[in-house]
């Protein structure tokens, strides 16, 4: 995977900016490190560990990877709760969200969309995202 290869050497230098970053992974190819580098590999070497790995495949893993690092179980982005526990929000334009009687959410605000999704069906936004990109071509 040279091409996936070319893009992780720019970020290890940290030589380009935000938007560059996110078109680069944006052109990769979409496959996983097993399938795309280990099974097509005769170099490969095993040493056991234990790393403590969370494949981070949704919002939830990410709320619990940062609760495990903050102990507090809510979010990224400063919010305003009231009588509202476990929520994790991230708002990337930095709007005010503010939670009133809320359990286990998930909420993601960018600049075009807002996903508001119960912790316990983190797995269903993949699908919703493909029907989103086949209704609306360009979508990204």
């Amino acid at each position: 995977m040279p091409d996936l290869g070319d893009i992780l050497n720019r970020l290890g230098d940290c030589t380009f900016r935000r938007e560059e970053e996110w078109e680069s992974f944006k052109s990769a190819e979409s496959v996983s490190i097993d399938y795309g580098v280990m099974e097509k590999s005769k170099k490969v070497v095993m040493v056991p560990c234990d790393p403590g790995w969370n494949d981070v495949g949704d919002w939830k893993a990410v709320a619990e990877i940062l609760d495990s690092q903050r102990g507090n179980g809510d979010s990224i982005d400063p919010a305003i709760r009231f009588a509202s526990s476990g929520c994790f929000v991230h708002s990337e334009t930095g709007k005010q969200v503010v939670l009133v009687g809320t359990e286990d959410l998930i909420i993601v605000e960018v600049e075009d969309s807002l996903l508001v999704c119960s912790k316990n069906h983190t797995q269903d936004v993949g699908e919703i995202v493909k029907k989103l990109k086949d209704e609306k071509p360009g979508l990204t």
